[in-house]
């Protein structure tokens, strides 16, 4: 589980580091807001609880939205 957790902020970090994304990521109050997320099919929304003193850094789902992508 760990290292799925590792995967995904690796992969969120990687993904909004890009030029096209245009809202960037933020972290208020400990939680991490993800504004844009696309794959081939969807685009997602989603926020994240950081877990203090956690090291690595650890990450719990808040809420997510998902919308599908129609030109495909």
């Amino acid at each position: 589980m760990q290292l799925n957790r590792m995967l995904l902020l690796l992969f969120l970090f990687m993904t909004l580091s890009w030029p096209v994304f245009s809202q960037q990521a933020s972290v208020v109050d400990d939680i991490l807001y993800i504004p844009y997320l696309s794959t081939a099919d969807a685009f997602y929304s989603a926020e994240f609880l950081i877990i203090p003193a956690s090291d690595p850094i650890q990450l719990e789902l808040l809420a997510h939205s998902k919308w599908f992508n129609t030109n495909h």
